[in-house]
């Protein structure tokens, strides 16, 4: 039987099944995800052509590499502009958000390629034990994985699109985006769309190894050990030093600005680190709790179900406390842009840069976190 007619038979639809339902949910994923990098990616491709004289990287980097007279007048600029100046400032910052944004996107991208894994690998599974071959078992994962991560990123560039009216609304440095500085190529379009369906492929192809190898294994869902209790005390240990700095300010006197700000994003991915760290602890926990005494059979089933692997389970809603990291973080800089003058009894300017920054750090927080808690709200899905 050829692969296409064993992928035919593959999603026929049976009484009472579910894998068009499943499909999809991992095309949703996909596409939110598509559509949420690409926008992201346009953040920073805009603040990248505010802070180059010739809206290229590369004279970012280096005056040598822009267009003839751009630079002259983009210095003349700096000199009389002092938002010009914090060009390259707002770069760091969006690279930033970037950054907060890797892991509910990588633990979204992940959760798309394993959404259908259970009901994949069962069935895969009974295929291999009625004789289906290795190789027959690899193409059709591979042709179902790559077929949902393509539709779904195709729909994710639709979404891309529409979402980049909404971002040439808001006012960053004291101007909106045009469509122009949001554009991130059709180059880049090419590259987002061959990479989801490749990292598809991978994750899809990891989890079907145990299929091909022992598929009664997968047919008995064996479990994995559950965390150790030391995670707590890491995390408490770290909880305790955060807060033993933030509460005493004269800690950090006679630290320049670029300390402090290195002491306090320092101490918030470590504190975001041993979140993760505990937080396949914590779920597994309260699973173990509830599955103590369930309310009826479906919470039983559901609460084993993240006993066998409580750090999937967890994976599925890390995007979650990443968004509560970035709320503090957004009232840290609110904070920040209106303390130093409301101690004086004074009202903060408008036009002053950096309260302006400040502002601007605040609504790129709020819409990182709105990004994130998409992200986790689809990977839970």
């Amino acid at each position: 039987m050829s692969t296409f007619a064993l992928w035919r038979l593959f999603h026929r639809p049976g009484r009472s099944d579910t894998t068009a339902h499943t499909s999809a949910l991992a095309i949703i994923a996909f596409a939110a995800a598509t559509a949420i990098f690409l926008t992201v990616l346009g953040g920073l491709h805009g603040f990248v052509w505010r802070a180059s004289a010739d809206h290229t990287i590369g004279c970012l980097f280096s005056p040598d590499a822009c267009a003839p007279g751009t630079y002259e007048a983009f210095s003349r600029r700096l000199a009389d502009d002092q938002m010009t100046q914090m060009a390259s400032t707002y770069v760091v910052l969006a690279i930033f958000a970037c950054v907060l944004l890797v892991v509910p996107f990588a633990a979204l991208a992940g959760s798309a390629a394993r959404l259908a894994a259970s009901r994949r690998d069962t069935r895969l599974a009974a295929l291999r034990l009625a004789g289906a071959t290795t190789g027959q078992v690899v193409r059709l994962t591979a042709l179902d994985a790559a077929g949902q991560a393509l539709v779904g990123s195709l729909i994710g560039i639709i979404g891309y699109f529409a979402i980049m009216p909404l971002i040439m609304l808001l006012n960053f440095q004291n101007q909106r985006f045009t469509f122009e500085q949001l554009w991130v190529g059709s180059i880049a379009l090419v590259a987002v769309v061959a990479g989801v369906t490749v990292l598809a492929l991978v994750s899809a192809l990891i989890t079907l190894r145990r299929v091909a190898i022992t598929p009664l294994g997968v047919m008995s869902r064996a479990a994995e050990p559950l965390p150790a209790k030391w995670r707590v005390l890491i995390f408490l240990a770290v909880v305790a030093a955060a807060y033993l700095v933030f509460s005493n300010p004269t800690m950090l006197t006679g630290l320049g600005d670029a300390m402090i700000y290195a002491v306090v994003i320092g101490f918030f991915f470590l504190v975001f680190a041993v979140v993760n760290l505990v937080g396949a602890w914590v779920v597994a926990a309260r699973a173990r709790v509830k599955a103590r005494h369930p309310k009826d059979a479906a919470t039983m089933i559901a609460m084993r179900r993240i006993l066998d692997n409580p750090k999937r389970a967890w994976r599925n809603v890390s995007g979650v406390a990443l968004a509560v990291f970035v709320a503090g973080i957004t009232s840290i800089c609110g904070y920040l842009s209106t303390s130093a003058w409301t101690s004086g009894g004074a009202v903060p300017p408008a036009d002053d840069p950096g309260v302006t920054m400040m502002r601007d750090i605040g609504t790129g927080g709020l819409l990182t976190l709105g990004f994130a808690a998409v992200l986790a709200a689809v990977s839970c899905g």
